[in-house]
């Protein structure tokens, strides 16, 4: 019986066809499936399992962050059937490239058929300065593109689950010694802030790690990313 191919089934092979042409890749980046820097090239590629209306919106509407946008299916049976032709056509009138993934083989593949274009899509460059920060503050490639209803591992809550660490280790921390830590006052805000309730504040400019933000830690203390965070905690004097 046929495997039945999943939009993630799609994301690691198209990942290392990034890599290997030297593109840092992240996933679900402010809604993009895939997106890819290298240097200040910006690659995006929308993940669907079949070729359909809403992947031409979502390729259309990414062509306003970048020229190199791709859409990326499972390998059709056939280039030659007239449904993959007329599907190759419009891709290219719209100047978006396309990738096909070998999902349902032992060995996963993905291949790019052809390339996008320039197109006359007006960009959105300030839009596109919020998905290079995303991208250029995440440490850790720890999201699987293509998958929905799970938490995504953004840049925010990356230094949370960091500062977070940090005050684990301690009774509570000032807010100057943060600056000192991170060279800046962004953990600082993120404290006062308390976006996911993990911090709670003793006094003024001093803070400590709260209940909730204990019991994340220790539900999750085999998450990749906890356990970089903690051991990177080990290297501060706190």
């Amino acid at each position: 019986m046929k495997k039945d191919i999943k939009e993630s089934d799609l994301y690691e092979p198209v990942k290392k066809l990034l890599e290997e042409n030297g593109f840092e890749v992240q996933a679900e980046v402010k809604g993009c499936d895939i997106a890819a820097k290298k240097g200040d090239e910006l690659v995006i590629v929308e993940l669907k399992k079949n070729f359909n209306l809403k992947l031409v919106y979502q390729v259309l509407d990414r062509k306003t962050l970048s020229e190199n946008v791709y859409a990326a299916i499972p390998r059709p049976k056939s280039f030659k059937d007239k449904n993959t032709k007329n599907m190759q056509k419009l891709l290219e009138k719209l100047k978006v490239g396309l990738i096909v993934v070998s999902a349902d083989s032992e060995f996963k593949r993905a291949e790019e058929i052809f390339a996008p274009g320039e197109s006359a899509a007006r960009k959105n460059s300030k839009k596109r300065k919020i998905v290079d920060k995303e991208i250029q503050e995440r440490k850790m490639s720890v999201n699987t593109g293509g998958v929905g209803g799970t938490q995504i591992m953004t840049a925010y809550r990356e230094r949370a689950v960091a500062l977070a660490c940090i005050m684990e280790r301690v009774d509570n921390i000032t807010t100057n010694m943060l600056k000192q830590i991170y060279g800046d006052n962004k953990a600082a805000v993120m404290a006062r802030a308390n976006f996911y309730g993990w911090f709670k504040k003793i006094e003024r400019g001093v803070y400590a790690l709260s209940e909730e933000g204990r019991d994340y830690l220790a539900k999750n203390e085999n998450n990749e990313v906890v356990k970089f965070y903690r051991k990177e905690a080990e290297k501060y004097n706190v």
